[in-house]
């Protein structure tokens, strides 16, 4: 028996109920988890970008590249 099975069970269980939220913006439709979800990947990236342009390390493997 698979270890999830044991620990959750594999009866059917809903995560959010309900409609989400959305937005449109010229013509383009998008969530309130899609805003979420980019926003937090564009915050991920920035201070994974700014680590890289600030810190020592990252300065050796820009060396690399």
């Amino acid at each position: 028996m698979q270890v999830n099975y044991r620990i959750w069970g594999n009866e059917t269980r809903v995560l959010r109920s309900g409609v989400d939220i959305t937005f449109n913006f010229a013509g383009i439709i998008l969530t309130r988890s899609q805003l979420l979800g980019g926003t937090a990947a564009l915050l991920v990236l920035s201070i994974f970008f700014f680590w890289l342009w600030r810190a020592d390390f990252g300065l050796r493997f820009r060396v690399l590249v």
